[in-house]
């Protein structure tokens, strides 16, 4: 009878501990889907927004190439009207050239340097963003780890108390049977 008893411990030891690590391995695999799942969203998030920031870029680019393209044409047609004008219009004109070239350069390196403004903060912005999101997920991830590590020592506690009782048990058992020393 006595050894009946120690294995009905034994089972009820090796099944509560069975399910004590099941739940352990459950909840491991949901905090593993989450951190996956939070990782894909970040990942659609960038390129998200790189996709965006490159249209952005292209678009402008465009605008630039068009706008040279467009003052190109004008100062060649301007060029060539001089050319069968008199040599002291032609002079005024080169003058006049110069002068919207400039300008153009002056206005060019002007949207240029807006545009490297514009694209910082925004880069800045999305680095907030993902510092930000960062801190809140692992601010997250350590809150479950500490529940999680309160729970395990909570259980374990609970477990090794009745271990000591069960073993309590037994030693009386066996003082009473005779069986100890």
């Amino acid at each position: 009878m006595d050894s009946e008893f120690l294995a009905q411990v034994e089972r009820i030891v090796t099944a509560a501990t069975e399910g004590l690590r099941q739940e352990i391995a459950a909840t491991a695999a949901d905090l593993r889907q989450e951190i996956a799942a939070t990782a894909a969203d970040l990942r659609q998030e960038i390129a998200t927004t790189a996709t965006a920031l490159r249209q952005e870029i292209a678009t402008t680019a465009t605008a630039l190439r068009q706008e040279i393209a467009a003052t190109a044409a004008d100062l060649r047609q301007e060029i060539a009207a001089l050319r069968e004008s008199q040599e002291a219009t032609a002079t005024a004109l080169r003058q006049e050239i110069a002068t919207t070239a400039e300008e153009t350069n002056r206005h060019t390196g002007i949207l240029i340097e807006s545009l490297r403004d514009a694209i910082q903060s925004v880069a800045e912005g999305f680095q907030m963003h993902l510092d930000r999101r960062h801190a809140e997920d692992r601010d997250y991830m350590d809150r479950e780890f500490r529940e999680m590590r309160a729970f395990l020592k909570l259980s374990y506690a609970q477990l090794h108390e009745r271990v000591e009782d069960l073993d309590h048990r037994v030693s009386r058992i066996e003082h009473h049977l005779g069986l100890s020393e």
